[in-house]
């Protein structure tokens, strides 16, 4: 009963470090449009008046000149990204520029390789309302569309023109391979025949590595659960996989007790498994290994809530699965990745037993899903 009761403090701490650490980064964030606007467009040189809350007039009295602003905001990869449009009286974009966001800094990158904020540019405004009038960047495919979605709602709302919005989620190749995968690590827990067994596993983790790590690029990141805790659901009108990989695996992991996407779904994983297999790797459990997972488990902490307080999900990423499958990445992540690659030819899934913050963000939900249960338990049989 006292480790039910200390596993119970322990989850509760946590959680309850999490929702101050999110509701602090959210009140200390908050500003006034008026403010960032001021910041780009000084008072001594322009004078703003505000038409509503997503349009405002702009005009200077040295140039003899004014313009219309729109603020609005599209869904990110990891929460809202907010755009500024600046656009002559006939509607005529000026400039776009992105006031907040919480992108990964590759993803941007990729943006200003393609000069994308230039071309989003140089359309009239109003064809925003009917679509979208310029490709999304690859690679950065949620990031581009946030920015077009932004232009577009921040226009529409400016003008108080109503605009139909999709919600049906979107069913195609990927949302396909993403429930194969869950469904292939289910049906692993219950074949006893090993080389059933083994085929299975093999082809999961192929398929995985393949589809979902290069060609996809959509593996669970820490930074997207940091997301999601804070609120910034994904959009599900384009990213419907999300829901079926993320919520998949946690309630497998709730109902069954086994970590799915972990052992036979997460393409990097695969990637190391591939590796091991070419190196002969054998398991690492030394005698320290369980402080190890104590350090593991205590980055992901510190990771997720400086995250949560700073309302930034990206500074809890420190993955190296977009210097592998994009080859995009800091110096630092590559050298790491240089590392775990070595690794993985010798120790079983370097990775995944002693520096993954994803795996550490199950484990928690493992222990809380283990502590309901025994107190359940011990209610029940008292």
């Amino acid at each position: 009963m006292k480790k039910v009761k200390r596993d119970i403090l322990f989850v509760a701490g946590i959680a309850c470090v999490f929702i101050m650490a999110s509701l602090y980064g959210k009140s200390r964030l908050k500003e006034t449009q008026k403010h960032q606007l001021e910041e780009i467009f000084p008072a001594t040189q322009f004078s703003l008046e505000q038409v509503n809350s997503h349009k405002w007039h702009l005009s200077s009295s040295g140039l003899r000149a004014s313009w219309y602003l729109y603020t609005g905001a599209g869904k990110g990869y990891n929460g809202p990204v907010t755009v500024l449009v600046q656009t002559d009286i006939e509607g005529n974009i000026v400039q776009v520029r992105i006031t907040s966001n919480h992108e990964t800094p590759s993803y941007f990158q990729k943006l200003e390789k393609n000069n994308f904020l230039e071309t989003v540019s140089r359309i009239a405004v109003r064809n925003y309302l009917s679509g979208e009038p310029v490709n999304a960047v690859s690679g950065a495919t949620i990031t581009s569309r946030a920015v077009l979605q932004g232009v577009r709602n921040g226009y529409s709302k400016g003008e108080n023109i109503n605009l139909p919005e999709a919600r049906r989620p979107s069913f195609g190749p990927l949302e396909i391979i993403v429930l194969f995968l869950l469904s292939t690590g289910i049906m692993l827990q219950w074949i006893r025949n090993r080389k059933v067994k083994r085929i299975i596993l093999w082809s999961s983790l192929v398929i995985s590595l393949v589809f979902l790590g290069f060609i996809y690029n959509q593996p669970v990141t820490v930074s997207r659960i940091v997301a999601v805790i804070n609120g910034y659901l994904p959009e599900v009108k384009h990213e419907f996989y999300l829901y079926l990989l993320l919520g998949g695996s946690v309630l497998t992991l709730v109902f069954t007790g086994r970590n799915v996407y972990c052992h036979s779904v997460c393409p990097f994983g695969a990637a190391q498994e591939i590796l091991g297999k070419t190196g002969r790797a054998k398991t690492f459990l030394p005698a320290y290994y369980r402080k190890l997972k104590y350090l593991q488990w205590t980055i992901t902490f510190v990771a997720v809530t400086a995250a949560l307080l700073l309302n930034n999900p990206s500074v809890a990423q420190y993955e190296v699965f977009g210097a592998l499958f994009q080859l995009t990445a800091s110096n630092i992540l590559f050298i790491v990745l240089i590392i775990v690659v070595g690794l993985s030819l010798f120790i079983r899934r370097p990775w995944c037993n002693f520096m993954c913050p994803v795996g550490s963000v199950f484990s928690y939900i493992s222990l809380i899903r283990n502590t309901v249960g025994k107190l359940w338990r011990q209610t029940v049989y008292r």
